[in-house]
């Protein structure tokens, strides 16, 4: 028969096992659900684009308060930005999906990767 406290030294043992587990499962979630949601994403947007428009105007709405001086997204994509009365600037350097906001008080980034990681941001707290 083991004594009291070689016992209690492994149930010690196994808690602190148990606990890495816990904290090395919780870091791995972190670092493979961006990994997981860029590839989800991405098969989506080959079967649906974004909606740029709905996106930005959605953002414009939130922003109401501040006067939106420019939006700039890819030539391919400001015809569809067009409807929403405001000045659009087409700019190549951003990826089709994306999009930035000029307010008067600075700039609002609606590229795919920045809306992404907020949501991911929001999903693990």
């Amino acid at each position: 028969m083991q004594a009291p406290d070689e016992v209690a030294e492994a149930l010690s043992a196994v808690r602190c096992f148990r606990a890495a587990l816990v904290d090395a499962l919780e870091v791995a979630i972190q670092n493979l659900l961006p990994s997981i949601a860029r590839d989800v994403l991405g098969r989506e947007l080959r079967i649906q684009p974004a909606d740029l428009a709905g996106v930005v105007a959605e953002a414009v709405e939130r922003f109401g308060r501040e006067q939106v001086l420019v939006i700039r997204a890819h030539s391919d994509e400001i015809g569809a930005l067009e409807s929403l009365e405001v000045e659009v600037v087409a700019d190549d350097r951003l990826a089709h999906g994306d999009a930035e906001i000029e307010l008067r008080s600075g700039t609002i980034d609606m590229r795919l990767r920045a809306r992404l990681e907020a949501l991911l941001t929001k999903a693990t707290r």
